[in-house]
């Protein structure tokens, strides 16, 4: 069967439609997650050629994915995803109480006047520098950092930058392409990176789809508690951070706001630009933009529709204080001579009972 909830079908959402309202994106990227972990039983046809149906099976991560010269099989990725939900039961049933208050302390350790560090000693292997490194933002949007936190803040303007500024060595050239078209950028993992998922030579750095995803969804998330707060958490720390959007000490929260949202947008633009037909990969080449390494990639899908949660919520506490209309006396028009005369007459015949009442009380 062709899997389709209400009106919404698998099969209905075309690019040029949805490429221009995000939302729209986010529910077809649904379907392409779910058939992800779709069981035997649910067929998905390809929303562009009519009539090619998808093979049925049971894939947690990603259904392309085994790849040889990697030596990565598809019962390693599914290994990935079961040992990641087992640690968690374990986590959850027991020792948490003494890890949590230890990791929130360690934070601050992080901190090395710049930015949050990932790894401490600082690495000297093949694969340095590790900083600054797209971890501090997954670790905003999963709760673990307030979105608030000007340290943070700091961390991802260096992010950006490093990426996106073409005088960085670390810049992708995608990025200078898109910037053209006023979307992106699309950030990658760390500055040192040299997996491009394809070959085991260890010689690509590349955008990923999770990394542009997560650093939308802070935009976001940041736009919502200025919203709520009626303030910009800008300091010396952060105005480096908010200058990259355009937002200043003199930007009123509203304005920031808005200019948060839109970053948040120009990143999933970016990301849905480059999608094949929306089919998301674990990345995107940093010369041409086109996917690479696994296809297919449930995390991928999932981070996207994260960001889109935010981008809601953001919209509907939007909209929640606005103020509400003013109520409009409705206008009388006399459409004739006699209609106005006998309008004036009643209204004096009203101020004369009124004076006889005065006199009388």
């Amino acid at each position: 069967m062709v899997l389709e909830m209400g009106a919404l079908q698998y099969s209905l959402v075309r690019p040029a439609l949805a490429q221009s309202n995000l939302t729209t994106v986010g529910q077809y990227m649904f379907w392409l997650m779910f058939r992800n972990v779709a069981s035997d039983g649910l067929v998905f046809e390809d929303p562009v050629r009519t009539g090619v149906l998808s093979q049925p099976g049971c894939v947690l991560a990603s259904p392309s994915w085994e790849n040889t010269a990697t030596h990565v099989t598809q019962d390693y990725v599914y290994n990935w995803t079961h040992d990641a939900a087992v640690v968690a039961l374990e986590l959850a049933a027991g020792g948490l109480s003494t890890a949590i208050p230890w990791l929130q302390n360690a934070l601050a350790g992080h901190w090395n006047g710049q930015y949050y560090q990932s790894l401490l000693p600082v690495p000297t292997d093949f694969r340095a520098p590790y900083d600054p490194n797209i971890d501090i933002v997954m670790a905003a949007i999963y709760g673990a950092v307030p979105v608030t936190d000007t340290k943070l803040l700091a961390t991802a303007e260096l992010l950006r930058s490093q990426w996106a500024d073409p005088a960085s060595k670390y810049f992708y050239p995608i990025n200078g392409a898109d910037q053209q078209l006023g979307i992106g950028p699309m950030p990658g993992r760390y500055p040192g990176d040299t997996y491009d998922g394809d070959t085991d030579a260890q010689v690509g750095d590349h955008p990923w789809a999770v990394s542009t995803a997560n650093f939308a969804e802070l935009y976001y998330r940041l736009a919502k508690q200025v919203t709520t707060a009626g303030a910009v958490p800008l300091d010396n720390l952060s105005a480096g951070f908010f200058s990259q959007i355009g937002i200043s000490a003199s930007t009123t929260p509203a304005a920031a706001a808005a200019a948060l949202q839109s970053a948040g947008d120009q990143m999933l633009q970016a990301i849905v630009f480059h999608s094949d037909h929306f089919e998301l990969s674990e990345q995107f080449d940093a010369i041409t933009g086109y996917e690479k390494s696994v296809s297919n990639l449930s995390w991928s899908y999932a981070s996207f529709l994260s960001a889109i949660r935010a981008k809601n919520h953001l919209r509907t506490l939007s909209r929640a204080r606005e103020p509400a209309p003013t109520p409009r006396r409705p206008a009388i028009t006399w459409p004739t001579p006699a209609s106005r005369r006998c309008a004036r007459q009643a209204i004096y015949r009203g101020q004369q009972r009124h004076i006889v009442d005065a006199e009388e009380n």
